[in-house]
C-alpha cells in the first residue's frame, strides 16, 4: 500500500511521466496524463496481447529524472534502463513543441512601453 501512494505521487507531481511495460529488452513506454486516455488503453491492451509486464514509472519532476520501479519482476530494472532513451526522446518532443512562454516580465513591459514613447526631439 506505501509503495502505492508512492507511485500515485510521483505521477502527480511529475513535469512528464511514463508507465514501462515489456519483458528484458522488448518494452513499451506509455505515457501518462489527461487527456491520453484512449491512447494509454490501446498501448495497454497491446501490451498484455505481447504478455508484456508493467516494469515501473520514468518521469522528470522539478527538472531532475526519477523512476520507481517494479520490484516483483526480476528483469524491471533492466527494461526500466533500456527504456530511458525512449522515454528521454518523448520528453524532447513534448518540450519541442510546448509554444514559447509568452509572459513577460516587468523589465519588457518597461522597455516595450519606453520604446512606444514618441520622440518629439528635433532632429
Amino acid at each position: 500500500m506505501e509503495r502505492d501512494s508512492e507511485l500515485e505521487a510521483l505521477s502527480e507531481s511529475s513535469e512528464f511521466v511514463a508507465a514501462v511495460v515489456g519483458i528484458g529488452l522488448h518494452f513499451t513506454v506509455i505515457p501518462l496524463g489527461s487527456g491520453l486516455t484512449e491512447q494509454v488503453d490501446r498501448a495497454c491492451e497491446e501490451a498484455h496481447e505481447k504478455g508484456y509486464k508493467y516494469c515501473g514509472l520514468l518521469a522528470v519532476v522539478g527538472g531532475v529524472a526519477a523512476s520507481r520501479v517494479c520490484e516483483e519482476i526480476p528483469d524491471a530494472a533492466y527494461t526500466l534502463l533500456a527504456a530511458t532513451g525512449t522515454f528521454v526522446q518523448m520528453f524532447r518532443d513534448l518540450q519541442r513543441a510546448k509554444p514559447e512562454p509568452t509572459d513577460t516580465t516587468d523589465f519588457q513591459r518597461f522597455a516595450d512601453a519606453l520604446w512606444a514613447l514618441r520622440d518629439d526631439r528635433p532632429a
